[in-house]
Formats: structure tokens, C-alpha cells, sequence
């Protein structure tokens, strides 16, 4: 029963990280391999509900019901949507249930919905976190050869009532490219 409503959170939260969600404001057309902005020059800082951080002014804040994220800009010359970066702080399903507990459940579950490339432990806001890298190959049907490789940066940490949960998925490439200002903007988060 508690792995199913923890699957049924995690669904909650990745599909509330999606494109589809309103945006405050429309930024153009840079391309996603842009440098990263010089820190304090070039950046916007994004507030949620308990934290907050410092994104590229260039990509469009998303306002989501599970939380707040961002979106690298859109490359419309070339048709490359933008990827998503969502923040939220989720709370623990059950009161018997450890905010380190339900962390290492939602753990277990993204490691065993994609391959795991890497998984280390970091500090978010002088919290202890983990951070988890996974990769998942798609093929359109069984006979096809077309292969879409999706890669998602998880950032999970433990808070005192729930979990602060980072998460990123787009095609891998975007993704690689993208990872100096993933990561500024994980080192970034300030808690409330």
C-alpha cells in the first residue's frame, strides 16, 4: 500500500513538472547550449512555497500546483523544446513515515524505472541530499530503430515534514548540455 501511494506521488510531481504548465512570462528564442549566466548579472530569482533560487534570466518561470520550476529557453530555429527543472517540497504520505524513509522509497523507484548512471550524496541549502542520475531508452515499437535516450537529474531532500524534490527529465543531449546551469541552480536553493 505505501509503494503504491508513493508511485502515485511521484507521478503526481513529474507530471506537474511538464511543459504544459502556464508560464509567467514568455523569454524567446535562445539556443539551450547557451553559457551560463554570470551569477548576479543574468539571473532571476524564483520563489516557492518554503524555498527559493537563482535561474538564467532567460528561462521562463513555470507555476505548477506540486510546485514551482523553470524552462531552459525554447530553440525555435532549430525545434528544440525547452527542458523543464521543477521544485517542490513533498509532503511525507503517512505521519509513520520518516521524510529519510519516504526519500529512500522514492529513491527505489526511480532507480527502477531508468538505468542509474550515477547516485552521490551532496548539500542543498546545508542539508544533506542525494543525487541521482538516470537514463531511459525508448523505442518507438519493437521493429523500429529510432531510439530516444531521456536522461532525469533527481535532487531529493529529507526536510523536517516532507521531501525537497529537484527534478529535471528532457533528451539526453539537452540535458548534458544544460548540466553547469542544473546544477547552479540546485546549488542555489535556499530554504525558508
Amino acid at each position: 500500500m505505501l509503494a503504491r501511494q508513493l508511485l502515485f506521488l511521484l507521478a503526481l510531481i513529474v507530471t506537474g513538472c511538464g511543459s504544459t504548465a502556464s508560464t509567467d512570462n514568455d523569454t524567446g528564442n535562445s539556443s539551450p547550449n547557451a553559457a551560463p549566466p554570470a551569477v548576479g548579472n543574468n539571473t532571476q530569482t524564483v520563489e516557492g512555497s518554503g524555498f527559493s533560487f537563482q535561474a538564467p534570466a532567460d528561462w521562463t518561470v513555470l507555476r505548477v500546483s506540486s510546485g514551482v520550476g523553470v524552462s531552459s529557453p525554447l530553440d525555435l530555429k532549430n525545434g528544440v523544446p525547452g527542458v523543464p527543472l521543477g521544485v517542490s517540497i513533498v509532503p511525507t504520505p503517512q505521519a509513520s513515515l520518516t521524510p529519510k524513509d519516504a526519500m529512500a522509497s522514492l529513491l527505489e523507484i526511480a532507480k527502477a524505472t531508468g538505468d542509474v548512471e550515477s547516485e552521490a550524496q551532496t548539500t542543498v541549502s546545508g542539508r544533506e541530499a542525494t543525487k541521482l542520475v538516470t537514463t531511459m531508452t525508448m523505442r518507438r515499437n519493437d521493429t523500429s530503430d529510432d531510439v530516444n535516450v531521456s536522461r532525469a537529474v533527481s535532487v531529493y531532500v529529507p526536510l523536517d515534514a516532507g521531501i525537497l524534490l529537484v527534478q529535471v527529465r528532457g533528451p539526453d543531449e539537452q540535458v548534458r548540455a544544460l548540466m553547469t546551469q542544473i546544477d547552479a541552480i540546485i546549488t542555489s536553493i535556499k530554504l525558508k
